[in-house]
């Protein structure tokens, strides 16, 4: 992983790029823009005038982003809703040829924003709209254990994707827990990167039906894997006994691609096995990304047949089975699903083999950043309250820029503070509408930690109540209603 400030940032960027006069580029720019020219009368351009129109601009594009950088252009062109009261951070790491940059951020008492870039830099094109982090995010909460990585939500915004730069521009919105804190010097970063996830239905996997046989000696006899039925995905289905009945499975290879492309799922192997239909999908064992293996086979008149049974096992680089659920975990390197389908070979070759699921796709890395906020306390304001409102005592408050944060506790069995309309009421500019109403709560304890976002940065100097419900509950004004 390469980590970059931003002049160095800079620096490597210029030696990228083809050796031109950029000073003397950048002036002719600014004064392009500054005219204010009539636009010509269309005219035939020839194929040699095209190219160099396109390398023009891309050479202009490139000037006006140099002198601008990406804080100030992501201001000007996407206005994002919290780009008043962001510091510019502008520095960014790369892995797996993906670059993560942290344009601006900014975190006040418990809530952070944060605007991020993820961008190919591969040539791949790999970065979609649908580009996450999912379960690979991480933020750090200022303590020392694993625990950082369930002390915070995270709210993410596309605010812009650009396809010309495989980039797209992101906001968060992240809200450490109770008991946690966000810490002046923010880190955060992800170890995974889905780029996409494709959705397939009935999809025919390239397999002749009629070229299936009956499997004599091409089986494996393994002793009660009992996992049959609807697939539970992310329990390990095994069940061993010390039975002597065994289940005949067939034995791992490759016999075909699966119809989506993705070399990290295939058909293993497929055969009947005592009059039934067996079809086995390989796949690497633990794999962060890939296809789920739901199969159908359909006939001509588009009638579904599913699995009656369904199993899996896993089995080390060498392809020998795991015996139990320790070692299934310790030795796996591929994981097989072998579907059984109620279909005997004389009315087979009237079927599609049929793949039916999700794909995702993406990256396993480490980008990490960091980054000094400074001190935002001023611009917080906390303080208590004791008026109760429909069952909800809305008890410890903290209001900042981004939203409000209440520590409370609740009488009824049902906790309901979700539905709630929570309102900031202020001096000169009437009150905003906050959305959001969620966080964790305790229903043994019956106390809660709820947050609520405000659509744009709010002037707390100017706030005078909070509104839950209509109950107006005022804020205390002087130095004591500052953060503490």
């Amino acid at each position: 992983m390469k980590a970059f400030d931003r002049e160095e940032q800079l620096i490597y960027n210029a030696l990228s790029k083809i050796k031109v006069d950029t000073d003397g580029l950048a002036e002719q720019v600014k004064d392009r823009l500054a005219e204010d020219m009539p636009l010509p009368k269309p005219r035939r351009i020839h194929r040699p005038l095209i190219a160099v129109a396109i390398v023009a601009a891309i050479l202009a594009i490139t000037a006006a982003a140099a002198m601008l950088g990406s804080f100030d252009w992501m201001i000007e062109k996407l206005n994002p809703s919290y780009g008043d009261i962001v510091r510019p951070v502008e520095i960014y790491c790369e892995d797996q040829g993906i670059r993560m940059e942290l344009i601006g951020a900014q975190k006040y008492s418990n809530m952070a924003v944060v605007y991020l870039s993820l961008q190919d830099v591969s040539g791949k094109n790999r970065i979609t709209a649908q580009t996450d982090f999912m379960d690979g995010f991480y933020v750090s909460t200022g303590q020392t254990t694993s625990s950082d990585a369930i002390g915070y939500s995270a709210k993410r915004n596309l605010l812009y994707f650009d396809e010309s730069t495989d980039t797209a521009y992101l906001e968060f919105l992240i809200t450490a827990d109770a008991g946690n804190t966000l810490p002046d010097t923010l880190e955060l970063g992800t170890s995974l990167i889905y780029f996409d996830t494709l959705s397939y239905e009935l999809e025919p996997i390239p397999v002749a039906m009629s070229d299936v046989k009956m499997v004599t000696g091409d089986t494996i006899k393994v002793a009660s894997i009992i996992t049959c039925g609807t697939i539970n995905d992310g329990v390990l289905p095994f069940d061993f006994q010390n039975e002597d009945d065994s289940t005949a499975i067939l034995t791992p290879g490759y016999y075909a691609a699966m119809p989506h492309g993705y070399d990290g799922q295939w058909v293993s192997n497929i055969g009947l096995i005592d009059g039934k239909l067996h079809v086995q999908i390989g796949s690497y064992a633990n794999a962060e990304f890939g296809g789920t293996p739901q199969l159908d086979l359909v006939n001509a008149d588009g009638e579904q047949v599913t699995e009656n049974c369904w199993l899996a096992f896993f089995t080390d680089a060498d392809h020998q089975i795991a015996s139990d659920r320790d070692t299934a975990f310790e030795i796996a390197k591929y994981r097989y699903d072998e579907m059984i389908l109620p279909v005997d070979q004389a009315t087979l070759s009237g079927y599609t083999l049929c793949f039916t699921g999700t794909l995702a796709s993406g990256a396993e890395g480490s980008w990490r950043l960091t980054a000094e906020l400074g001190d935002t306390s001023r611009e917080v304001r906390m303080w208590t309250n004791d008026v109760r409102v429909d069952g909800l005592l809305f008890e410890h408050l903290t209001l900042n820029p981004l939203g409000l944060e209440v520590i409370g506790a609740y009488e009824e069995d049902e906790f309901a503070a979700s539905n709630m309309i929570v309102e900031v009421e202020t001096a000169q500019n009437g009150t905003v509408l906050l959305s959001g109403g969620s966080g964790p709560y305790n229903p043994e304890a019956h106390t809660f930690d709820y947050k609520w976002n405000a659509p744009s940065p709010i002037d707390v100097a100017d706030a005078t109540a909070i509104l839950i419900n209509g109950t107006r509950l005022p804020i205390p004004k002087g130095e004591a209603a500052l953060y503490e």
